[in-house]
């Protein structure tokens, strides 16, 4: 854990300025350790929390509690997720961005969409998600793929409820009604773009002016954009809760969570901050040891400010594995003992399903062909079980 210590004089009297003007109410945040440090992505909707790891991904429910119960299910690969995200209308998809490659999930299969993808990002209401690649952009609604090529080096899109659309490559910002009809920002040469963000009033674009922490945000209805420049620092990423923008990044020697209305809100972190993501009401940042923040746990604002530990994540752990690792003939014999009756499947370190079985609770032997590796079984609603084969 890295030491942090306090802010410059600077950064506090702009907070001090800005609250003069513009009070925020202290909001509630609440700190859980997911203890798993592979999470790499964060995704919420209206009533749960997924979290992603390098082989499997958890989801549970929502407001988040200290007996929470957690689920576990296979991603297509191996890998690192580099962002996740899901559709709600028409249908529930989830997408996930591993090792380059976009899948979808569709009736319970990972299907492999494109290759060679940059990043995604979706929309404030979740219908319409995008997924980007040198001067491709592509856009998924009402389950179809539209492509179009709206310039060079694309590095963010955002989009809002009422479809108002931003894009940012390397250089460039661009704003508008639709991917067709989108204009040129003016802005300083010396600005570097991290991201952008959307809500139902202004576009906004984070990143660093020099050395210094910044943001640019113009009404949606112009686009005059209005630079608004910290300390030293940088802004990272961000996301939109009840139509107010929050943002991640570091200031000072700081990593901090804050919303653009007044630096008041402001949250200094411990670790790294790697992503935030909303539902449209609650918010949630994901650090670099496996915690996550959460802002309006899906219990409203109280009168608590700064942030609680709460307990680790905890997944139903219903098969054990008897020997591991097992040793190799010319078919396998796996035997595990399961505490209930359930449907569990064997897959390989590629993410393929080399076996699916119905399972008895009390002990079960398998006959499966597997030559000298390292595999895993997973139960149905459970965590995976690894083991290996000599």
């Amino acid at each position: 854990m890295k030491k942090k210590t306090s802010f410059i004089i600077g950064v506090l009297l702009i907070i001090i300025s800005i609250s003069a003007t513009s009070p925020v109410q202290a909001q509630a945040w609440e700190r859980f350790n997911l203890n798993q440090s592979n999470i790499t992505s964060i995704v919420l909707t209206d009533n749960s929390f997924f979290a992603f790891a390098s082989s499997e991904y958890f989801v549970t429910g929502l407001p988040l509690m200290v007996d929470s119960e957690w689920s576990s299910m296979i991603l297509p690969e191996i890998g690192i997720v580099k962002n996740a995200a899901i559709i709600t209308t028409p249908i529930f998809q989830i997408f996930v961005l591993m090792n380059d490659n976009l899948w979808k999930m569709e009736n319970s299969e990972w299907i492999l969409v494109y290759l060679g993808v940059d990043n995604i990002s979706v929309s404030i209401d979740n219908d319409q998600l995008f997924a980007w690649n040198g001067r491709l952009l592509y856009s998924y609604a009402n389950n179809e793929w539209q492509t179009v090529s709206p310039g060079s080096n694309i590095k963010a899109v955002a989009c809002s409820a009422h479809g108002d659309i931003m894009i940012a490559t390397v250089d460039n910002i661009y704003s508008g009604k639709s991917v067709e009809n989108l204009t040129l920002w003016s802005f300083s040469n010396q600005f570097t773009i991290s991201d952008i963000v959307v809500n139902n009033s202004y576009y906004a674009a984070l990143g660093q002016i020099s050395l210094d922490a910044a943001w640019y945000s113009a009404p949606v209805e112009t686009y005059y954009a209005y630079d608004h420049r910290l300390t030293t620092g940088q802004l990272v990423s961000g996301a939109v809760a009840q139509d107010t923008i929050w943002v991640i990044g570091v200031l000072g020697d700081s990593d901090c969570i804050f919303n653009t209305t007044g630096l008041s809100s402001l949250q200094i972190i411990d670790q790294s901050i790697i992503q935030i993501k909303s539902n449209g009401i609650m918010l949630a940042a994901l650090d670099t040891e496996g915690y996550v923040y959460l802002h309006n746990n899906g219990r409203g604002v109280t009168s608590v400010a700064g942030i609680g530990i709460k307990p680790a994540l905890a997944v139903k752990d219903s098969i054990r594995i008897y020997p591991n690792p097992i040793i190799s003939s010319i078919s396998s014999q796996v035997t595990f003992f399961s505490d209930i009756d359930t449907e569990a499947v064997v897959y390989n370190q590629l993410g393929e399903i080399l076996k699916k079985i119905s399972v008895m609770a009390g002990m079960n032997t398998i006959w499966v062909n597997l030559s000298p590796g390292l595999y895993f079984i997973r139960a149905k609603n459970s965590v995976s079980q690894k083991f290996a084969v000599q």
